[in-house]
């Protein structure tokens, strides 16, 4: 065995002789010089990084006690010479739900608690990160390939900005990611320590997002977008109808039809006279169907109200069945994960002493732009 270590401790010595020093250490990416006299919860990010600007996004954020970190707006422009676009009007987690299995406890971890972010440290900072404001990080980060033909590619970029809830024993990452080619994406990620007295004990840990978006204008219409198959036939359909008739209420997330949400602002065109939408691509391990009803539907559609504001209440919110066409609309999408204990979890140092952790698992899903461009922006 000695022996064996020895050998391939030569072996990845050698392998890190042979890589060039680029290969070996990451570079960070630079962070736009901030307008002077911006808001101080206000990000601006131009792609790519340090270099002449091609796409760029205007962000603000807020954070709370019971409401973690959220989207209080959020800007892209198509290059330095076009004005900002709006794509979000806010966007946050409602709230997130923790069942157990055995039908109890059952955590509403944001509006049954008033529980606080957590000081950014040295260790959530890394060898890139930029503390925004004390619980608040921020990323300027490479996000692998954004294009690739043969030696031909383009290397992705994004600015990400998230903050850590600390709901007892467990911590929530909330981040945000805004991507150079205007995708946003949504992520929410459980770990920390398994709850004392059931570290053994299967349960879910529920996003319940609230999305606004408001594309150019809150006029917008909102699509459910469905392909649909037979196993008897070789074609396949491709289905973009009104959600829920066009008015408020809910659709469900089914695997094999790869449901979407398209918001399209009917409007506003690109130049080749195609309207601007977003697409919300669903990011799922599963679709979890609790006792309470706001579960048992994946997305819920409502007319903006600014009371309404609580998950738990959508069946109520949807029953007046309000138009969502050519309204300000607002989307509500539950995203999970299923977590059975395991023993990477940890171990029972003595019988009533649990030592371990739980490692991140995330959800989430993608806010990806459609038509937003005449052409592709990274072609070269």
């Amino acid at each position: 065995m000695r022996a064996l270590n020895t050998l391939l401790l030569g072996l990845a010595t050698t392998c890190a002789l042979a890589l060039p020093a680029a290969a070996q250490v990451s570079r960070c990416l630079s962070a736009t010089p901030q307008p002077a006299g911006a808001p101080p919860n206000q990000i601006v990010q131009d792609f790519p990084a340090g270099s002449t600007a091609q796409t760029g996004w205007r962000i603000t954020y807020g954070r709370g006690v019971a409401e973690g970190l959220y989207i209080t707006s959020a800007e892209f422009r198509r290059s330095p010479s076009e004005p900002y676009i709006t794509v979000l009007k806010e966007a946050r987690l409602a709230d997130i739900f923790a069942p157990y299995d055995p039908g109890q406890p059952r955590f509403f971890d944001l509006t049954g608690f008033n529980f606080a972010l957590v000081p950014v440290s040295t260790v959530d900072l890394g060898a890139c990160g930029t503390r925004v404001d004390p619980v608040v990080v921020k990323e300027i980060r490479d996000r692998e390939m954004l294009w690739k033909n043969d030696t031909a590619g383009k290397r992705g970029q994004e600015l990400v900005i998230w903050a850590t809830l600390d709901a007892s024993n467990y911590n929530y990452i909330m981040r945000y990611a805004f991507q150079d080619d205007g995708t946003i994406t949504f992520r929410i990620g459980a770990t920390a320590v398994n709850l004392p007295g059931h570290e053994l004990v299967p349960h879910t840990h529920d996003g319940l997002w609230k999305i606004d978006v408001d594309l150019a204008s809150p006029n917008n219409k909102v699509d459910v977008v469905r392909r649909l198959q037979s196993e008897n036939s070789f074609q396949a359909n491709f289905v973009v109808q009104p959600f829920n008739g066009g008015v408020e209420g809910y659709e469900d997330w089914v695997a094999d039809e790869f449901t979407e949400v398209r918001i399209t602002n009917p409007n506003v065109t690109n130049a080749n006279g195609k309207p601007i939408s977003y697409d919300l691509k669903p990011w799922q391990h599963g679709v979890p169907r609790h006792f309470e009803p706001f579960s048992h539907h994946d997305f819920w559609v409502t007319q903006y109200d600014p009371t309404e504001t609580l998950y738990q209440d959508l069946p109520n919110y949807v029953s007046n069945r309000q138009p969502i066409t050519s309204n300000d609309a607002v989307i509500w999408f539950q995203t999970s994960t299923y977590h059975i204990p395991r023993d990477e979890d940890g171990t029972y140092v003595s019988p009533n002493v649990w030592r371990g952790v739980a490692l991140t698992m995330y959800s989430g899903f993608d806010l990806k732009p459609r038509n937003l461009f005449n052409t592709t922006p990274y072609y070269p």
